[in-house]
């Protein structure tokens, strides 16, 4: 809901509204990503991630969360998962899979999964159940898929 009202502006907020951005930000958007990034750690047998304790922010985040425009912070990270999902799209890493490319899917995997991660720390102050489930997958021992981060809902 930050992501589409004001911290300092009243908003007009409907149930209709809230499942459309549960649907297009969280199942779709950055469930999808996850299910995606998971699926591709597991079948590629990538292993283990090595993350730094706190990933750099976001372009534009952290001068959005101290002015408290909430709404701009999700959306830079919401840029990120957007990013992610296109890259994904336009690389086609599954046929990777199928041609046995398992250093190059893994040098996108690495890019990839690390950002996944840096969304997962940010959103810990918006999303702290999901955000530690988030963090949780992606520091296994071995990545596994998981495709019900936000399942969808009729």
């Amino acid at each position: 809901m930050l992501r589409g009202f004001s911290t300092f502006a009243d908003g007009d907020f409907s149930s209709q509204q809230l499942g459309q951005i549960y649907h297009a930000d969280l199942a779709n958007g950055l469930g999808n990503l996850v299910s995606r990034l998971t699926a591709l750690g597991e079948r590629g047998a990538y292993g283990r991630c090595c993350f730094p304790k706190v990933p750099p922010p976001p372009k534009g985040y952290a001068d959005a969360v101290e002015h408290y425009a909430f709404g701009q912070a999700l959306e830079s990270l919401w840029t990120t998962v957007g990013r992610l999902n296109r890259e994904i799209d336009a690389h086609r890493p599954w046929d990777w899979l199928k041609q046995k490319e398992k250093d190059k899917l893994n040098a996108h995997l690495d890019l990839w999964l690390g950002d996944l991660y840096g969304v997962g720390y940010w959103l810990q102050p918006f999303l702290p159940v999901t955000s530690q489930r988030l963090l949780d997958l992606l520091t296994r021992e071995e990545i596994s898929a998981f495709n019900s981060l936000f399942p969808r809902k009729p």
